[in-house]
């Protein structure tokens, strides 16, 4: 859950990919998020520009955290 913008993205729910607008209509079935979904997203970014990869993790409601070795 870390990994999602919250209320202020285009996906907020953090169980599935239901559009922010849509988020009252509970007659529609939307997307679950999957961990294995969001690592495509994730290690696509990973080969694009910093810009590039901000607008694809933007545009899936993700926010790109760094890992670091200790």
């Amino acid at each position: 859950m870390a990994l999602i913008r919250g209320e202020k993205g285009h996906y907020p729910c953090p169980i599935c990919l239901v559009p922010r607008d849509q988020q009252s209509n509970l007659l529609r079935f939307h997307t679950l998020r999957t961990a294995a979904h969001t690592q495509e997203i994730y290690e696509t970014g990973l080969k694009l520009t910093a810009m590039e990869r901000e607008e694809l993790l933007k545009s899936e409601s993700l926010r790109n955290v760094a890992v670091r070795d200790i």
